[in-house]
Parts: structure tokens; sequence; C-alpha cells
């Protein structure tokens, strides 16, 4: 029994045939085309550099990703991690630094009240943002300068 499972696994592979996640089987070199490689498996993203066609660098020089360096690092994607009482957690998701962060609640419509903290928060760094009072806060907004939509909790 294991000897024709190790003779179907060489010939499956002799043939360089991938099983796509739709279940259809495709030669090898159409798989890269169809499910071309991103740097999550090279170290991630190197926002410090980008390629001449205008996409991502990985972190170990790999060049053929189809992450575009505008999409990858030009927004910041900021989130709370921790809300307790007058103090709030906010996490950079991204690699690329935030600019500009601002974090309060709406009371009203009219009314905002912001919190104390860093205006900037580099690239997938945490920073603590302080505010007045100790309650928990309904409408609380994280928003920075470069960030996508804002982050509403």
């Amino acid at each position: 029994m294991l000897y024709s499972c190790l003779i179907f696994i060489s010939i499956f592979f002799s043939q360089s045939r991938i099983i796509t996640p739709d279940g259809e089987i495709l030669p090898y070199s159409d798989f890269k085309k169809t499910y071309p490689e991103t740097c999550r498996a090279h170290g991630g993203i190197n926002c410090s550099d980008k390629d001449t066609d205008g996409s991502v660098v990985c972190l170990d020089g790999f060049k053929d990703s189809p992450q575009q360096f505008i999409d990858e690092c030009t927004i910041a994607e900021l989130t709370v991690v921790l809300q307790e009482g007058g103090k709030v957690l906010v996490k950079n998701q991204s690699p690329v630094a935030a600019k500009g962060i601002k974090v309060y609640y709406s009371k009203t419509d009219l009314t905002k009240v912001f919190f104390s903290g860093p205006s900037e928060l580099e690239a997938y760094g945490l920073a603590e943002f302080l505010g007045r009072g100790r309650q928990a806060y309904e409408h609380l907004v994280v928003d920075c300068e470069n960030c996508g939509p804002k982050q509403h909790s």
C-alpha cells in the first residue's frame, strides 16, 4: 500500500500538476500564473523599497509579487485593541507609519471629545491614548491622515 502511494506521488509530482482551491488540476506553470506568489511567503513587505513596475519588494528581496506598493505601503490600518476606562490602546496593523492620528468619541453629532496621545505611530506599533473620565466610550473613532476608511468601535 505504501509503495503504491509513493508511486502515485512521484508520478503526480513528476508531471508538475497542482490541485487548485477550486479542485481544478493545473500544470504548475499555469498555477503560478493563476495564483502568483505574494510577500506572505517571503517574510512580509518591505515598504522602504518598491520595484520598477510599481509592485512591492518583499523583505527577502523577492520582486515578483503582484501586490502594488501604492495599495500596501501608503495606507495605514489602525485598530482598537483595548478600551478600558479612559484609556484606549491602538495598534497599527500595516507596514506603513500612521500620521496625524486622531482618537475621539462623539457625545452628539456636533461634539467630539479628543483623546491625548501620539500623532504618529510606526509600522506595526502600539500606542496609548488617554481620555477624560473612566467610562467606556460609545461611538469611538480612530482616524489618521493616511488611514483607509474610518475605524469605529
